[in-house]
């Protein structure tokens, strides 16, 4: 691992100079939610985050968080879309592996009386002005002010990329608006060859193509992988993840 991304972040001396006087923003911290105040790994994830955002866009574009369960990562995914609203970012893809979890999903990020909502229940202000926070069916119900959540499955986003359906995601929203993935348990989207069903391994290599497909299509656009479980013994995932894994714990 010591020639990991996070790595090399952490060894770097010009990042240690920075992060000893760098807080992560009010507009991040007043924005979620009270009784989850960023803990101290959660707070360097961030930073890890932002230092590389700011000093290099082009190796913020495709990052894996590793954090193991419990760890709150679903709260650092919020602090970072506080984080990339404020840089102009109104349309995040929230991906997950199975249809299940998407209401789950939806409820962490939308619904305030939830009680493990992320977000301030009081609302989300930034820059002295009130951010809505949306569920967007399609990229052409985007609201330019408000933060404008899509819940979509791994399937669902292959089907729509591969069919070109209205109202639904399209290749050409991808080319035409800036756009960040959030992929929960990122681990999924790695097409595992030693996958004894081949069905299986050809559907994952298909699905990862696809979203990694997304990201060429605009300079803009990011992907932001979260898991708890990343096969770093294995080599080809190794050799993938090297210069993305941003932040471990």
């Amino acid at each position: 691992l010591d020639k990991c991304l996070f790595r090399q972040i952490e060894e770097n001396p010009s990042y240690a100079l920075w992060a000893k006087d760098y807080d992560v923003p009010e507009y991040i911290t007043d924005n979620l939610h009270p009784d989850k105040k960023l803990r101290e790994y959660q707070i360097n994830a961030v930073k890890h985050f932002i230092w590389l955002y700011e000093q290099d866009r082009a190796r913020a574009k495709h990052l894996l968080f590793n954090m193991a369960t419990g760890t709150g990562k679903t709260l650092v995914m919020a602090a970072c879309v506080l984080y990339l609203y404020d840089k102009g970012y109104r349309n995040f893809i929230f991906l997950v592996h199975r249809d299940q979890i998407l209401k789950q999903a939806e409820k962490n990020f939308t619904d305030y009386k939830f009680e493990k909502y992320l977000f301030n229940p009081a609302g989300v202000r930034i820059n002295g002005r009130r951010v809505g926070i949306g569920i967007i069916q399609s990229i052409a119900d985007t609201s330019r002010d408000e933060i404008n959540f899509l819940f979509v499955s791994q399937q669902t986003l292959v089907n729509s990329l591969s069919e070109d359906k209205e109202n639904s995601l399209t290749a050409e929203d991808f080319a035409s608006n800036d756009i960040v993935i959030i992929a929960d348990e990122a681990h999924s989207l790695n097409a595992d060859t030693r996958s004894k069903n081949k069905a299986e391994a050809t559907e994952a290599r298909h699905w990862e193509t696809s979203v990694l497909s997304t990201l060429a299509m605009r300079e803009g656009n990011i992907l932001l992988e979260f898991t708890a479980t990343v096969d770093l013994a294995n080599k080809n995932i190794h050799k993938k993840y090297e210069d993305r894994l941003v932040y471990r714990y």
